[in-house]
């Protein structure tokens, strides 16, 4: 706490009230949230799903990505320069991981969605593998190339041979392993920059009905393979539930889930996110 005290104070110091405002609305969301969150496991202590928790689902059932909204706190709208921001889909939106995983959340950030057939990766990876055509003329690579041409980075590459000679190869040599072995956690793949652990996982979001939401941060790479493959199933770790979702786990939880169809009320029980509810 000190050593933020002392940062904020060589801040106005300096003059640079911009980024110490930052500073102070990143710090007191990072507070309410973790209030928030104690919050929710004190309402629904006997439904308070395991933020540590991996669920296995179905690729195809995670059809769609977030859009932005009020509520999401990584908007990629806020992230490009003007310049290269067309060459970007800027609607798409998260939710910090690390930050908001446990969370419930009500409002309707949950509608604020875009389907994944409409996914740049997603449609590029089906030029390729299905469509046969070449990488380069795929729309994903020609905006990328148009970045490097702009001179920014793509990838972390700054020129158009890196990224060819790099980002395409291991594309490529992920989808045989997937391919080949299966899909594996990110503790079981072999370690470099790409794979970080628990929080690179595929991370998605849960809407008030039990849509399973991409949160746009990891493993957009590994889910549209995995849906190019028809795997069966991949891991998951849920980030944000929306508050009508988590008190149907409540219900479920205490015995008193009623109303709906019975279908309906089957398929909410057969929902991957209520195994631990259901043994």
């Amino acid at each position: 706490m000190i050593k933020k005290v002392k940062s904020g104070v060589t801040m106005a110091v300096r003059g640079e009230t911009t980024q110490l405002k930052q500073e102070i609305q990143h710090e007191l969301r990072h507070k309410h949230i973790k209030v928030q969150k104690k919050i929710a496991k004190f309402c629904y202590w006997g439904s308070y799903p395991d933020p540590c928790r991996v669920i296995h689902v179905n690729p195809n059932k995670i059809n769609s990505y977030l859009l932005e909204s009020p509520q999401t706190d990584f908007n990629y709208r806020n992230r490009y320069e003007d310049e290269v921001a067309h060459l970007y889909d800027t609607e798409k939106a998260g939710f910090k991981q690390k930050t908001n995983i446990g969370r419930i959340l009500e409002g309707d950030w949950d509608r604020c969605t875009k389907s994944w057939d409409n996914h740049l990766i997603y449609q590029s990876f089906i030029d390729v593998y299905c469509n046969g055509k070449d990488w380069v003329e795929t729309e994903w690579v020609k905006a990328a190339l148009q970045r490097i041409d702009a001179g920014y980075s793509s990838y972390g590459y700054t020129s158009k041979e890196e990224f060819l000679d790099n980002r395409i190869p291991y594309l490529e040599q992920l989808y045989d392993s997937l391919n080949e072995n299966g899909y594996l956690r990110q503790n079981k793949v072999e370690k470099d920059y790409r794979t970080g652990g628990f929080f690179h996982e595929i991370g998605v979001n849960i809407g008030r009905n039990g849509e399973i939401i991409y949160n746009n941060r990891s493993g957009q790479n590994r889910l549209s393979f995995a849906k190019l493959l028809g795997l069966d199933q991949v891991p998951v770790i849920v980030i944000v539930r929306h508050e009508a979702w988590q008190k149907k786990r409540s219900r479920i939880a205490n015995g008193r889930f009623r109303g709906g169809s019975s279908q309906e009320r089957q398929r909410i029980r057969n929902h991957p996110d209520m195994a631990d509810l259901i043994a």
